[in-house]
């Protein structure tokens, strides 16, 4: 016990010195960098303690004082903020291809990224393809258009729902994000994945999942900030994520693998289902790969 004591005296102060002179030395050199204008930033901690009223309360107060372009010190990290539509595309188009101007946070990149949409560091040929199978097939005007009679049949179930409820309490947040899930399981999977009623242990396992993502999708992450900790996950979110995840994937694995073994059966014919499921298996896309794309189109449709 005294030697845990001894280690911990001897070792956070060292961590603390080493940190604070990999963050002069990086100040000392942005210095000379041509920046836009920004806040006074602190050692170590940079502009983060300045967050805690809110991120986007933050970013928001810095746009009225430096404009639509501004730098802003968080943790070890230098941002260039742009907070205007016209700051965003030119930073976008003159930096698109560099991986460093495309931040991710540090709680997806457990090796998802080769398959993610979400999580991937760098601009891949394959990352190309996800965004332009899920621009096409999910979020084009004809994709949208084709989708109307599945919105429309689980926004009935919802109203008919709503009407047996009528003088009892209900909680109008969950039914929404119950039928929010089962136009995309329809979408996706040409099935419903959640019940209105939350009744159901499947049911449950779902919401719970795509909750979770979604919470430790913003909860701040301090190796987010200080990359020195990325391989300690003090707070345990990369693990939380990977939970989450795998909870997820539970829910739909088996329509993965029996719609797989008749597509190999029939040969990719005579199938009756039509979904997005399909459009995944005759691209050649593994389990994994359409878990993960599955999953970023939940959170980004949710």
């Amino acid at each position: 016990m005294l030697s845990d004591h001894l280690f911990l005296v001897l070792f956070l102060p060292l961590l603390a010195l080493i940190i604070a002179v990999r963050t002069i030395t990086k100040a000392t050199s942005q210095r000379g960098q041509n920046l836009p204008p920004g806040p006074y930033s602190w050692p170590v901690l940079g502009n983060l303690p300045y967050m805690l009223k809110g991120p986007h309360v933050y970013f928001t107060e810095l746009a009225r004082l430096y404009g639509p372009l501004c730098s802003v010190k968080l943790g070890t990290h230098l941002f260039v903020m742009g907070s205007s539509p016209m700051a965003a595309t030119e930073i976008m188009r003159a930096h698109e291809q560099l991986p460093t101007y495309r931040w991710v946070p540090k709680a997806g990149q457990d090796g998802l990224q080769d398959y993610s949409l979400i999580w991937a560091t760098k601009c891949t040929d394959h990352w190309k393809l996800l965004r332009s199978l899920c621009r096409t097939e999910l979020f084009s005007a004809k994709g949208l258009d084709s989708q109307s009679v599945l919105r429309e049949k689980n926004v009935d179930k919802m109203v008919d729902f709503f009407k047996t409820k009528q003088g009892k309490v209900v909680n109008i947040r969950e039914v929404v994000f119950a039928t929010t899930v089962n136009i995309l399981g329809n979408i996706c999977f040409s099935k419903d994945f959640v019940a209105l009623e939350d009744d159901d242990k499947e049911s449950r396992g779902l919401k719970r999942a795509l909750y979770r993502l979604m919470k430790l999708g913003t909860t701040p992450n301090v190796a987010d900030f200080y990359p020195i900790f990325e391989g300690l996950d003090p707070q345990g979110l990369k693990k939380k994520t990977s939970d989450a995840m795998n909870e997820a994937f539970s829910v739909w694995e088996h329509v993965i693998k029996e719609r797989r073994e008749r597509w190999e059966s029939n040969k990719g014919s005579d199938l009756n289902e039509d979904d997005f499921l399909d459009t995944m298996i005759r691209c050649g896309f593994s389990d994994l790969q359409i878990n993960q794309l599955t999953v970023t189109v939940s959170l980004i449709w949710g």
